[in-house]
């Protein structure tokens, strides 16, 4: 099965069609869940600062991998994380 496009307000996001990641061993995360999960966050956030509250909050194993792959920088919004996590 192909990619379909998933509407998203940070504009079109690709996501599998089935199954939890991507033939290139990508991630996938569901943008929704992401934002609500770091929807309260204190901005600035470092990555650390994402992955603590992100246990604290007792995000899944997928969400926490998806996590620990961004880039170490400061975040400003959880718009900004949800940028580097699925592109």
């Amino acid at each position: 099965m192909g990619d379909e496009e998933v509407r998203h307000p940070l504009g079109p996001v690709p996501f599998p069609a089935v199954g939890g990641g991507w033939s290139d061993g990508r991630m996938t995360v569901d943008p929704v869940a992401l934002q609500n999960l770091l929807k309260n966050v204190a901005y600035p956030a470092t990555k650390q600062r994402l992955m603590e509250e992100a246990a604290q909050r007792r995000a899944d194993e997928q969400m926490m991998a998806a996590l620990a792959a961004l880039p170490e920088k400061e975040y400003r919004s959880t718009a900004e994380v949800s940028r580097d996590v699925i592109t």
